[in-house]
């Protein structure tokens, strides 16, 4: 479980989640645990090494499993699009008003919230519009 969790908690320190990566995570050791004992079991954690191993047997996987791996690849290119367009807008005042922040956890994302109205418009719009999306 922790295989896939730290892919995904290892992809961005502005605080932009998934929802439920932990959750996530679960469904895709639940649904791939056959699939990962009979292709992956020799794979060392970390690195992405387990979903790479998945995506190497994607011709032999159970339904289940690729369903879930998919809808875990949507999700985490719907995160990186989220992060790339806060980056675009935010840069200038990450470094501007945040550049001692450590990245992580959010903090970068919470330390953009702080500064009010010191930001730039389109980085408030920006995180404006992410606020609403995590809200859902």
């Amino acid at each position: 479980m922790a295989r896939i969790s730290a892919l995904t908690a290892a992809a961005l320190g502005l605080g932009l989640s998934l929802a439920g990566p932990e959750a996530l995570a679960a469904d895709v050791i639940g649904a791939c645990s056959g699939d990962i004992e009979n292709h992956c079991m020799d794979v060392e954690p970390g690195d992405g090494r387990l979903v790479a191993c998945l995506y190497a047997h994607e011709d032999q996987l159970s339904d289940e499993c690729d369903a879930t791996v998919a809808e875990m690849a949507d999700l985490l290119d719907l995160f990186f699009e989220r992060v790339r367009h806060v980056t675009q807008e935010c840069g200038e005042d990450i470094r501007t008003h945040c550049a001692g922040v450590a990245v992580g956890e959010g903090r970068i994302f919470a330390c953009l919230k702080d500064q009010g109205a010191a930001i730039s418009a389109g980085c408030t719009a920006v995180l404006d519009q992410v606020s609403l999306e995590l809200a859902d």
